[in-house]
């Protein structure tokens, strides 16, 4: 899957599953990817950081949908963006998010 596959599908945003859930539906879910990507990684992370990164990526990504999240994380996995090493770096996931969000800028961009 690609930038623009993910882009183009009609899957619910995050922003979209506050209005129809609650605040914290979109939150938790983050959490939930976090603390996967954790254990896929072997690189531990507390509850308290979990949750903290999962707010600044829900600010800064809440208008990505299911099928972009999927991809970023996925991409994060295979090291597209970089490496984690024995220690969780919470600013190097923001970076690879900010990193995400350009190439959807640029394939946007593109568009008529």
């Amino acid at each position: 899957m690609t930038v623009a596959d993910a882009y183009q599908t009609n899957y619910i945003k995050l922003e979209e599953l506050e209005y129809i859930y609650a605040k914290e539906t979109p939150v938790l879910l983050l959490e939930s990817w976090i603390l996967q990507l954790s254990l896929f990684a072997k690189v531990p992370i507390n509850k308290d950081q979990i949750h903290e990164l999962a707010l600044l990526l829900y600010d800064d990504c809440r208008f990505l949908n299911m099928a972009e999240l999927t991809l970023f994380f996925k991409r994060v996995k295979k090291g597209y963006y970089g490496e984690f090493y024995a220690d969780f770096n919470t600013m190097a996931l923001m970076r690879w998010a900010r990193e995400y969000r350009k190439e959807r800028g640029m394939y946007i961009s593109k568009l008529p």
